[in-house]
């Protein structure tokens, strides 16, 4: 199974979409179900990263992650939070969206952020007895970025 947080933002909506489009099976992450729309195949889970206490139903038996969430000074923490959460629930595999200018010296704070969630995803590689792959995509140009 398939977790995507942030299920009904710009990336994770349309990752969901695409999921539902394709017949795969996924769950999605959404902190206000009001805002979810009934897809074949996705099951929309409540919860919030800035919660951790929410998680753990929702993560409890996803094999992949597809880890995005708004953008701000709060973002480490958000993610940090999904990272531990998948952490405690086996997951396999962490799919992070990331931004390409992502460095320990970068001067943007965007940038920062998203090295230090790689930085936390490494060190997060060991869970239990086995290794979990996680995958960042650093993307360099998003059409929000000009919305």
């Amino acid at each position: 199974m398939i977790l995507v947080t942030g299920g009904t933002g710009m990336v994770g909506g349309e990752v969901v979409r695409l999921l539902s489009q394709q017949g795969v099976a996924a769950r999605a992450l959404t902190r206000n179900p009001s805002k979810a729309k009934e897809l074949p195949g996705i099951t929309w889970v409540a919860g919030d990263l800035s919660k951790p206490e929410t998680l753990a139903s929702a993560f409890d038996g996803a094999q992949t992650i597809f880890l995005v969430s708004s953008i701000g000074e709060d973002t480490v923490a958000l993610q940090h939070n999904a990272i531990e959460a998948a952490r405690n629930a086996g997951v396999k595999h962490i799919v992070k969206l990331s931004a390409f200018g992502a460095s320990s010296h970068s001067k943007a704070p965007i940038c920062l952020w998203h090295y230090q969630i790689e930085q936390e995803c490494r060190r997060q590689v060991w869970i239990g007895p086995s290794f979990v792959p996680t995958t960042s995509c650093r993307i360099c140009w998003a059409s929000s970025n000009i919305s």
